[in-house]
């Protein structure tokens, strides 16, 4: 029986299209078909971040199991302008869109998605689904990503490109049983692609450029 996989709604490389109507999954199949933006991902890689619509704003609760924030984007960020966001700025809303992507799957929060992802995110349904899916499984996402470098590609005007080095270290468990399959820990390259929808900064596509897995001990 195939497992979740080390993926988190991120596109890969051989996978820019929507693959064709597959046999039925089995129970807890490949839960991030392809780290989807990561990437994405769909950003994101292997959750990945994480897509979509631009929502209206939702009141969301702001901390994770445990008592952690989530990041709030400082005020220039949301602000509406022509005036284009610096590298820093830039590297900021990045960092606290992925922690909402991530935020999403450990949650199983489908209100996440749409305040992630942009509305015409090609990952976003990708995403939906993966999160439907663990809840279905009663799978549990317990992945952890440390990113190692954040490049800027480009910034323009309501668009941002950038590209992310991290070490993944994936995990899933199901009723308490670890059912993590393939390499657990991973470095991933992926580039992700932002877009300014509705006043707010979202993911709109993950691509996993590179993904090799690493020897050493992971799902910690």
């Amino acid at each position: 029986m195939e497992q979740p996989q080390n993926n988190s709604g991120l596109n890969s490389r051989e996978q820019h299209r929507e693959p064709s109507p597959a046999p039925p999954l089995s129970p807890i199949q490949g839960f991030l078909l392809c780290l989807a933006l990561l990437v994405g991902a769909g950003l994101v890689i292997h959750f990945t971040a994480g897509s979509t619509a631009p929502p209206a704003p939702l009141n969301l609760d702001k901390t994770e199991p445990g008592g952690a924030s989530l990041p709030v984007p400082k005020k220039e960020e949301r602000v509406e302008g022509r005036q284009l966001l610096t590298p820093k700025q830039a590297k900021r809303v990045f960092v606290a869109l992925n922690e909402k992507r991530y935020a999403a799957y450990r949650r199983r929060d489908l209100d996440l998605v749409p305040a992630t992802f942009t509305s015409n995110s090609p990952i976003r349904h990708t995403v939906l689904r993966e999160i439907r899916k663990l809840k279905r499984d009663s799978v549990v996402m317990r992945t952890q990503e440390a990113t190692k470098k954040l490049s800027i590609l480009s910034i323009k005007q309501g668009r941002l490109q950038l590209r992310q080095v991290a070490v993944v270290d994936a995990k899933f468990l199901q009723r308490g049983e670890n059912i993590t399959a393939g390499g657990a820990l991973q470095r991933q390259v992926v580039k992700w692609v932002l877009h300014r929808d509705n006043g707010q900064w979202l993911f709109h596509n993950g691509l996993v450029l590179k993904r090799v897995n690493l020897k050493g001990k992971g799902n910690r």
